[in-house]
């Protein structure tokens, strides 16, 4: 059972509630697929909570690589 708690994520909206599987990538990973999802939503305003959902993606890496693409100029902040 733990085996399966680390990797699944439970998300609650409204009244559902989603299980999302999560894939254990490395931070250099995590940055390539966040760089091509932005990408394919230029213009959007996407939280990287929503990437992280959207992708699968463990949120604590998804947040650090953010924040190095950030630091980088890879991609902006929307303010």
């Amino acid at each position: 059972m733990e085996g399966i708690i680390s990797t699944m994520g439970v998300i609650m909206g409204g009244s559902s509630l989603n299980v999302v599987e999560i894939d254990d990538r490395s931070l250099d990973e995590t940055k390539d697929l966040l760089i091509e999802f932005y990408e394919q939503h230029r213009g959007e305003a996407i939280y990287p909570d929503d990437a992280a959902c959207e992708l699968g993606l463990d949120l604590k890496v998804t947040m650090q690589a953010v924040k190095e693409l950030i630091r980088d100029g890879r991609i902006r902040e929307v303010t």
